[in-house]
């Protein structure tokens, strides 16, 4: 008869706790639900659609194509959230769409929770303390940009890159830009002046708030030497002018306006000698949260 072979307790106990963890590494590889497919999916999407498009969407966990795929399409969303601040303040809040539970760390207070089976929606106040009504990167699409001189151009070739004027080098663009400033990456919108002629970009008409906030720079590489660039800011019958210096660094400037007025607002660029002005600029209209 064969002896019958017995761990010791302590063997058993360390047996015990390989089995355990073993199971637990091997249950955290096998993914769960996609998010789609999860209970209260469709009840979800269906409240997105009420949110206005200044709202960024976030679906969590990441790679989440389909549940992407099937947002309200008015809607900007990722997988991830914008991680530079100057893309944050594009944004008037921000939506978490996922798992119950799901939290968005590193942003503003939270505004709002709502659930739908196992799904929830959560909105958070912008880090900035302001409701963004427009900002010129994220609503290129709604500004005319003409430069006028003895002649106007109208500058509306859409490409990739942003508003083009017909006839002109390349530079004389107005769209997307990163910009070195003060060594570190600032993203903007490409406004290059040109000698004699005033770049005008011009806002649909919409109803103001509190401030139009406006920050321009020129590049780090060109910012010493060249002359400087004037900016003309004009809400209604309300203009201010600016001047961005031969000088590295960020011009801002804050505009107020009467909240719930109506007006027209035109940015104009000039300069007085083009060559190499690399510059870009900011231009939101704003909302203090109450």
């Amino acid at each position: 008869m064969k002896n019958a072979i017995r761990a010791a307790p302590l063997t058993s106990l360390f047996i015990g706790v390989a089995l355990f963890a073993t199971i637990r590494t091997i249950t955290s590889l096998v993914p769960g639900p996609s998010l789609a497919s999860r209970p209260g999916f469709e009840e979800a999407v269906a409240a997105l659609a009420s949110y206005d498009p200044t709202t960024f969407v976030v679906v969590s966990p990441p790679e989440q194509t389909e549940a992407l795929d099937r947002l309200p399409m008015h809607l900007p969303a990722s997988d991830a959230l914008p991680a530079k601040l100057a893309l944050l303040t594009r944004w008037s809040s921000f939506v978490t769409l996922g798992p119950r539970g799901t939290t968005l760390k590193g942003l503003g207070a939270e505004l709002e929770r709502r659930s739908f089976g196992d799904v929830e929606l959560v909105r958070y106040d912008n880090p900035s303390g302001e409701r963004v009504i427009f900002d010129l990167a994220r609503d290129l699409d709604q500004v005319t940009v003409t430069l006028e001189g003895e002649t106007s151009i109208t500058c509306n070739l859409r490409e990739s890159d942003g508003l083009h004027c017909p006839g002109r080098p390349s530079w004389n663009r107005v769209g997307p830009a990163q910009l070195t400033v003060n060594g570190g990456a600032w993203p903007g919108t490409w406004a290059h002046p040109v000698t004699g002629h005033d770049l005008k970009i011009a806002l649909p008409e919409l109803q103001l708030s509190d401030t139009i906030v406006l920050e321009a720079a020129l590049d780090d590489g060109v910012a010493r030497n060249g002359a400087p660039v004037e900016l003309e800011l004009q809400a209604g019958p309300l203009v201010r002018k600016y001047t961005r210096s031969a000088a590295q660094g960020v011009l801002a400037a804050r505009f107020p306006t009467t909240p719930g007025s109506h007006a027209p607002v035109t940015l104009t660029l000039r300069t007085s000698a083009d060559g190499q002005r690399h510059l870009a600029v900011r231009l939101r209209i704003t909302a203090r949260r109450q």
